[in-house]
């Protein structure tokens, strides 16, 4: 040992070099008085760390004082520490106390770790924690509870928590029949992955839509007829089906005239006949210059004949307005004697002018008869039959031509 000088003054150790040095009450040194100096032998334990490195801790005890080593102060990466040994091969425990007489050399004694241990401690081994898609994940660890995360290794226990989806709000789509729908997109509420929703196919169009518009019109509203549309889709798409809609317009008839039967200005349908217009006797009217006689021809109208005279509009003769009276009972039209003795012998054409049919007669101005003879005939020798059977077969000739144009007329 080495001898060195301490002295005590009121207690019974002192600190020196950083170890405890002791004074025992009993010892030889007992009878030393407090305050007087004594020599204190002291012993080194040298620690060292036998890791391949030359590190090395210097413990001092006095001698023969029942001392504890100090806690390892040593690591070893991939070692537990086993306790110490001195170079004769007695072993000794971490913290061995006993009476340290002579300087010591310890050498700290180490096991190499085998990290086979699969222990799945949550607050001392887990790596990670358990996932959506993984299982939590723990470091391997010796027997001795150590382990390295360098180097021991790692393993998976337990399973998966899996997904936890939950719909976003706002991505569903519906379908319709011109775009194709999507279901919600999905996110897990841990990892927040994202599943896109899944398509969902077009409709079909469904025509059963009743839409009476220009788009969807295909013939329109006749006279007999409603107006035929096509039915529509929802989305607007034009179909084949047709439906009918609204009124239709009916005729709009035009009245029937001499030379028509009554007509619809719009369909140019015809209802029922012409109007026909008849005189009265036969369509020639016989006048002799110097006659003071009136003329007189009625008129008849095949249709609403009571009120013929509201068609009535005027007489010409030879193309030449003439006035003559004309009143309702069908119509009685007047032929004024003085007017008629205005005209030249001969055959002239009268026109009595309808708003919807025009008539017309032969009006034949005879000479007046000569004075030495007498108007009527008379029988005896005096007559001339070959004259008066002459102007009986020229008037015949002359009615049988004013029938014929007027069925041609007609």
């Amino acid at each position: 040992g080495i001898e060195t000088v301490i002295t005590f003054t009121d207690d019974d150790h002192k600190t020196f070099n950083g170890n405890v040095l002791y004074y025992e009450k009993g010892s030889s040194a007992e009878s030393i008085e407090i305050g007087e100096a004594t020599r204190i032998n002291f012993v080194t334990i040298t620690l060292k760390a036998n890791d391949g490195t030359d590190t090395i801790i210097e413990q001092k005890e006095s001698v023969g004082v029942p001392r504890n080593l100090q806690v390892n102060p040593f690591t070893r990466k991939g070692h537990s520490f086993t306790g110490w040994k001195n170079g004769n091969g007695t072993t000794y425990v971490d913290q061995f106390q006993q009476k340290w007489e002579t300087d010591t050399i310890l050498y700290a004694q180490w096991t190499e770790h085998v990290y086979d241990q699969t222990v799945a401690d949550e607050t001392k081994y887990r790596k990670a924690a358990a996932t959506c898609t993984s299982a939590a994940v723990y470091y391997k660890s010796c027997a001795c509870g150590a382990f390295d995360p360098d180097e021991s290794g790692t393993f998976e226990s337990g399973n998966p928590l899996g997904h936890d989806y939950k719909a976003i709000a706002g991505t569903a789509k519906g379908p319709t029949c011109t775009a194709a729908g999507k279901e919600a997109d999905q996110e897990c509420s841990r990892c927040h992955d994202v599943i896109n929703g899944t398509e969902i196919a077009r409709l079909a169009h469904t025509f059963d839509q009743e839409v009476a518009t220009d788009k969807y019109l295909k013939t329109p509203a006749d006279c007999t007829h409603k107006a035929v549309y096509f039915k529509s889709c929802v989305c607007g798409e034009t179909g084949t089906e047709t439906f009918e809609y609204g009124e239709m317009l009916g005729h709009s008839w035009k009245a029937a005239t001499g030379y028509a039967p009554k007509t619809c200005e719009v369909c140019g349908a015809t209802e029922g006949d012409v109007i026909n217009y008849s005189s009265e006797g036969e369509n020639i009217i016989e006048f002799t210059q110097g006659d003071k006689k009136d003329v007189v021809k009625i008129f008849h109208r095949s249709e609403d004949d009571k009120n013929a005279i509201n068609h009535y509009k005027g007489v010409q003769i030879d193309g030449k307005d003439v006035p003559v009276d004309a009143k309702s009972g069908s119509v009685i039209i007047t032929f004024d004697a003085a007017t008629l003795n205005k005209l030249s012998v001969g055959d002239h054409i009268i026109t009595v002018i309808f708003d919807d049919w025009v008539e017309e007669l032969k009006l034949i101005i005879k000479a007046p008869v000569a004075a030495a003879v007498d108007a009527t005939p008379v029988t005896g020798d005096s007559a001339n039959p070959f004259l008066w059977t002459a102007m009986i077969l020229l008037s015949m000739a002359f009615a049988a031509g004013i029938v014929m144009r007027r069925r041609k007329q007609a």
